[in-house]
């Protein structure tokens, strides 16, 4: 509320004495000062600012001063001789705040003074942050088939996603396929956070969209996902204004802003036309292997619910598969639905996920082989064929392999045969850092 003070120790009997002094006549009231505010309220929001409030001091007297006053550390004042610079802090929690701070006239011991009230809202949400630098990763097309979608990781922070003590917000962007002149940029429109695993234009993924803390040396981070949010991105010239809003796995909310350039970095190295280094048929020697079957349920958004297969010898030497199964049956415990599995892109009921290279890494069906060190060699992509899965009467299961590579000119066959007990291992609580393969 506003209100004027007067403290006026001995004032009447200084000004007196000051009338007397100018030869004013008795009765007479000159000379006494008073000062008068603009403003006596401000309206901070929650992230503050810089408020100029202009003021009038009727007069002055011989060693008289302006001196300002905050009670709180979150505001601070400076005096420009005729206004005053109000600085309030952003407020850091959900709760509004207020305060009076004055601006007053000293003459000696004594002092007038005017008074401004300032509110401040509280923090809408519970995380904040005004970025000040943004990297963009470009990894292209992510399936390495024409039409389908490119991927880009955005990591918006404070001091650098590299840099200790930084906070960084990531995003796992993917957008329609664009031209050469475009590639190195992101599109103005508003990005939504993937509902399922899926790669569909304009959202960015569960899986790899996070908010993470570095420490001070910037090895390790404290990551959190998201379970809802948007990423709006407009363009002012060569600038990208970025505004996210953010729900994160604890149920807490974030407010991310930016405005300034991107740094692109292009990691993108288009696949070869033929990934397959086969020359002839081949039938894979799985007499030693063992089957470890790892369930992600609808990991991929297919609709469908993945199975991985691993099929290798204990001392991870010789002929080996990954196997990505699509099952219409969200059970882990009734184990692998019996059936034939025909390879396919299309992640639809009983299809086996097509092998793709995805630079440096690859994504679906592969044959490999390790070495006497377990080094291992990408043979080939599992491209079309089929893989059938019986369940024996002994407690045993049989999966049949019979696939082509993806050399279209010269194609050749891949088969083979396991039998065993399968392993079964559930995989949906596992985060992609612990699975055997991951894209980045």
């Amino acid at each position: 509320m506003y209100r004027k003070l007067i403290l006026a120790a001995g004032m009447m009997a200084f000004m007196v004495c000051a009338c007397e002094k100018n030869g004013t006549g008795e009765g007479e009231k000159t000379g006494f000062p008073e000062i008068t505010l603009e403003e006596n309220v401000l309206n901070a929001g929650e992230d503050g600012g810089v408020f100029e409030v202009g003021y009038t001091l009727s007069h002055t007297l011989e060693g008289g001063s302006i001196v300002v006053n905050s009670p709180v550390d979150w505001i601070t004042m400076t005096d420009n001789d005729g206004s005053v610079t109000v600085t309030v802090a952003a407020n850091p929690v959900k709760e509004a705040r207020d305060t009076s701070v004055t601006v007053e006239y000293w003459m000696e011991d004594s002092f007038v003074a005017d008074s401004i009230h300032v509110f401040q809202d509280a923090l809408s949400y519970d995380y904040k942050l005004n970025a000040s630098e943004a990297v963009c990763e470009y990894y292209g097309d992510m399936l390495d088939r024409p039409g389908s979608p490119h991927n880009y990781y955005l990591m918006v922070s404070d001091l650098g996603w590299d840099m200790g003590n930084a906070k960084v917000y990531k995003f796992d962007i993917f957008l329609p396929e664009p031209d050469e002149a475009s590639r190195l940029s992101l599109p103005a429109g508003e990005y939504l956070l993937s509902k399922t695993s899926g790669t569909e234009p304009m959202t960015f993924t569960q899986q790899y969209s996070m908010y993470s803390v570095n420490n001070q040396s910037a090895t390790e981070n404290v990551s959190v996902g998201f379970t809802e949010g948007r990423l709006t991105v407009e363009r002012q010239g060569s600038d990208y204004v970025l505004d996210a809003v953010l729900t994160d796995a604890n149920g807490e909310t974030h407010h991310m802003m930016y405005t300034g350039p991107i740094d692109f970095k292009d990691y993108y190295e288009p696949a070869p036309e033929v990934s397959s280094i086969l020359t002839e048929d081949f039938t894979a020697d799985l007499s030693k292997a063992r089957l470890d079957a790892t369930y992600y349920g609808d990991d991929y958004g297919y609709g469908t619910y993945i199975w991985y297969l691993h099929i290798r010898n204990e001392e991870w030497t010789g002929d080996a598969f990954i196997i990505e199964l699509c099952s219409p049956k969200d059970d882990f415990e009734g184990g692998i639905p019996e059936n034939n599995y025909a390879v396919s892109p299309s992640g639809d009921e009983f299809t086996v996920i097509q092998g793709y290279p995805t630079y440096p890494f690859e994504s679906g069906s592969w044959l490999y082989q390790y070495d006497d060190a377990a080094a291992e060699t990408k043979v080939s992509p599992l491209n079309s064929g089929v893989i059938s899965v019986t369940h024996n009467d002994d407690g045993t299961s049989t999966v049949t392999i019979g696939c082509m590579d993806d050399n279209l000119d010269d194609p050749h066959k891949i088969t083979g045969s396991w039998t065993g007990v399968i392993i079964y291992n559930d995989g949906t609580s596992m985060v992609p850092a612990d699975r055997i393969r991951s894209r980045r």
